[in-house]
């Protein structure tokens, strides 16, 4: 089964496609467990479209679970996990 979400944002297309090899969802090791991740999100001028051990501390990769209606990352409300399963993953380190 596929599960496809397209959110029209300020003229930007976020589509999140779940199906048994398109998903990435978050572990249960963050804030949000077995959320599904958005792609892209943005921190800074920085726009995300896979998973990034950017900004974590211990280096480990996570995503955003929110974004906002300009595609930024809703960091103030811990919507963000670690990424568990899925492909996309993208080392900025």
């Amino acid at each position: 089964m596929n599960i496809m979400i397209v959110v029209f944002l300020t003229g930007l297309i976020y589509v999140n496609v779940c199906s048994s090899m398109k998903c990435v969802l978050t572990n249960d090791e963050g804030p949000q467990i077995n959320k599904t991740c958005v792609f892209p999100f943005i921190i800074g001028n920085q726009s995300y479209s896979n998973c990034t051990n950017n900004h974590d501390k211990f280096g480990k990769f996570w995503c955003s679970t929110k974004v906002n209606e300009e595609g930024k990352h809703v960091a103030k409300e811990d919507e963000w996990g670690y990424c568990g399963q899925g492909p996309s993953f993208n080392s900025h380190a």
